[in-house]
């Protein structure tokens, strides 16, 4: 039997937001969603008048079920990922006379103001010859139109040249009208990005565009701020357009009344939203959607494990490199490093029957085997990845070759003589250079040999796990707003934990698990095993577990003495030693497997496995381990 759990989640990611103060709780909001973690708040009051000064205490922020933790709130002026559109239509003609110089100082205020990824545009009466102005059925108009982008120091610089070269004698209101909104309908921004300033006296002598349907029809979207500058009577058409697009109209008789009505303006557009960077609460979703074992380039639904505890001979090979960290020829820290005294104690013979424990103890292992055989001799060649700070650095090659060195000389007592070095760039016989783990690769030093014995194969005598499958694929789905960057795999049985691996990085779709080698020596019975998997993203907030159980049927026929027992008895020999994208055996390799020649006559069932490491396509890899495993 196979129960499946997943992780509790919230029903939805949905954004909501509150606003705290009493005197604001029956305020408008509308929310626009910037980025994973900034939003922007459009706020209104019941009067829908813009609220000035909000900070983080007045919003509670809200994803599904789970209250998100605000950073920071500010007003668009201050605002990093908001994008506005500003369309200013300002009357140049010489009605402004004697006002230029304030109104381009408010002009400069309000665009100092703005969000730096605000896109202005610049509408202006223009009586030159100019075939760039804007054009109406096929008729020019007296407008120019100038698109600045993000830079404002142009749009300033243009308004200035404008007042100074000279102002307009007519006045083409309608038409500036017009082309203001024609720019916001063009827009790809929302209606609340969009803002139209226009200011004028309130009169148009000379435009193409007469009929005011024509103009009110173009308004497709964005806030109009209007102000009619110098006028007793209100414009209907100005004030219409404001009421329409929920903006502002102004009817501005002097220059104070003109500097309070663009300051009402420019806390307007500043005030009206406010960008909210936040902490998301929500925790990475899992779910694990079945278990499987990998067959003839297949996934095969699994039900249940066969798990046998049997007698065994494990051979496991050298991996005759020592790696080295970039730049680096100081040995790592995981290979096991003894001293004098240490190295005397050491046995073979001691050390677990694990591949990773017999190979981080390579130097101890090589330094006993030559204790043993005084007349061998061994080479030492240093290598580099040949890129950045190790390109032709053969120096560092060197280095690293005198390290190991050293390690033979001064802690197992090797004479000098017997040992040989060299060093280059890329090894003879490089990893693939392209990537990552291929460069990690070609950092090494390789030990040669003139006797066999000294890379012989280490044998353990034990015992070993037989599992079918051999390996359990576990498909695991996840869903998360942000980037998943570790995850558990832990394995229980009877609420005992028998097996846990911690990976960082993304999620894969399928976690692999090598049941024998997961289970190690651990002390099972024959109850089923629960699976569960937990993620970690990068807010630190850990997924709830994604989990299954599957049905083991196990069995021991281990004794204490092996030559004695007539129970199974599994005889192994680890072969890693391909090259790059090659399935040839070599030398060394081909005579390991001599070792099993004898053993393999009576044997029961003989199983040959081949793999790959990690990089190049998957197809490829299942062809090349296919023929390792051939040959």
């Amino acid at each position: 039997m196979i129960l499946f759990t997943s992780s509790l989640w919230a029903q939805t990611s949905k954004i909501g937001i509150k606003l705290l103060n009493d005197k604001n709780k029956n305020a408008k909001t509308t929310t626009e969603v910037l980025t994973d973690h900034v939003i922007k708040v459009n706020v209104l009051d019941e009067n829908n008048q813009v609220i000035k000064n909000l900070s983080k205490n007045d919003f509670q922020l809200t994803q599904g079920d789970y209250k998100a933790t605000i950073q920071k709130v500010v007003p668009l002026s201050q605002s990093v990922k908001t994008n506005l559109e500003l369309i200013f239509c300002i009357d140049n003609s010489a009605s402004m006379l004697g006002s230029t110089e304030i109104i381009s100082e408010l002009v400069n205020t309000l665009l100092d103001s703005l969000p730096s990824n605000t896109n202005i545009t610049a509408v202006m009466f223009d009586n030159s010859k100019s075939a760039d102005k804007e054009t109406y059925d096929n008729k020019q108009l007296n407008i120019t139109k100038v698109i600045y982008g993000k830079d404002k120091a142009d749009c300033k610089k243009f308004y200035r040249e404008k007042y100074e070269d000279g102002l307009t004698n007519m006045t083409y209101l309608n038409d500036h009208i017009y082309t203001g909104l024609k720019t916001a309908a063009e827009s790809d921004l929302s209606n609340d990005n969009i803002f139209i300033f226009i200011l004028s006296d309130g009169q148009d002598l000379g435009s193409e565009i007469e009929s005011e349907p024509i103009i009110l029809s173009q308004y497709k979207k964005g806030k109009i701020y209007a102000i009619d500058f110098g006028q007793k009577l209100n414009n209907k058409l100005l004030s219409t357009l404001a009421q329409q697009s929920n903006g502002k109209y102004f009817n501005a008789k002097d220059r104070e009344q003109l500097f309070s009505s663009l300051n009402v303006v420019h806390d307007r557009i500043v005030f009206s939203g406010y960008e909210i960077t936040f902490t998301s609460n929500m925790p990475p979703k899992l779910s694990l959607n079945g278990f499987y074992q990998f067959k003839n380039s297949q996934f095969i639904n699994t039900t249940e494990i066969d798990l046998k505890d049997v007698n065994s001979r494990e051979y496991f090979p050298l991996l005759n490199y020592i790696f080295f960290e970039p730049g680096s020829a100081d040995l790592k820290d995981k290979y096991v490093s003894l001293d004098n005294d240490g190295f005397q104690k050491f046995q073979i013979s001691d050390i677990s029957n694990n591949q990773l424990d017999i190979y981080y103890n390579i130097l101890n292992i090589v330094g006993k085997r030559l204790n043993e055989n005084p007349d061998a001799t061994i080479t030492l060649s240093g290598y580099n990845d040949n890129t950045g700070s190790e390109k032709d650095n053969i120096t560092l090659s060197k280095k690293r070759a005198e390290v190991v060195k050293n390690y033979f000389v001064n802690v197992c007592g090797i004479s000098e003589d017997r040992i040989t070095l060299n060093s280059g760039n890329l090894p003879p016989k490089r990893s693939n250079p392209k990537t990552a783990e291929g460069r990690e690769e070609n950092r090494r030093v390789e030990i040669t040999s003139n006797d066999p014995q000294i890379l012989a194969l280490v044998g353990v005598v034990g015992n070993t796990k037989i599992t079918k499958p051999e390996a359990l694929q576990l498909k695991v789905a996840s869903s998360t707003d942000h980037k998943i960057v570790g995850w558990k795999l832990q394995v229980e049985q009877d609420d005992n934990i028998l097996y846990t691996e911690e990976n960082t990085g993304d999620l894969p779709e399928n976690i692999s698990w090598n049941i024998s080698k997961g289970l190690g020596s651990q002390k099972i019975n024959d109850h089923d095993l629960m699976l569960k998997v937990i993620a970690k993203d990068d807010q630190g907030y850990e997924s709830d577990a994604a989990g299954g159980t599957i049905k083991l049927n196990y069995s021991n026929e281990t004794v204490k003495k092996v030559i004695e027992s007539d129970s199974t008895f599994v005889e192994k020999v680890n072969l890693v030693l391909f090259e790059f994208n090659s399935s040839n055996l070599d030398k060394r390799n081909a005579s390991a497997l001599e070792m099993l020649r004898e053993p393999v006559a009576n044997a029961l069932s003989i199983g040959v496995k081949g793999f790959t490491d990690s990089t190049g396509p998957d197809q490829i890899n299942y062809k090349l381990s296919g023929e390792r495993a051939g040959n």
